[in-house]
């Protein structure tokens, strides 16, 4: 994978973790503004949306770490050659 590609697919998937952020945070904000806080489903979904956060970040970790090692592994076969 060139260099350019990589940038750009990082870049998508920043963004893309970042809109969730905002959707998860204004979706939250419109759910209970008008609800008494402290409630059990507003724990709850709160509860499920960072889980969701979490499972997107973490994804998007275990990504660049792969992309990582694959292109360790590159060099080191290129290494090898030389």
């Amino acid at each position: 994978m060139n260099l350019k590609k990589l940038s750009k697919t990082i870049y998508l998937e920043v963004l893309v973790v970042i809109l969730i952020a905002l959707l998860s945070f204004v979706s939250f904000n419109h759910f209970f503004s008008n609800t008494e806080s402290g409630g059990y489903y507003q724990n709850i979904i709160s509860a499920l949306m960072g889980a969701i956060f979490t499972v997107v970040i973490t994804s998007f970790l275990l990504k660049q770490q792969v992309r990582s090692e694959e292109l360790r592994e590159q060099n080191v076969e290129v290494f090898k050659k030389k």
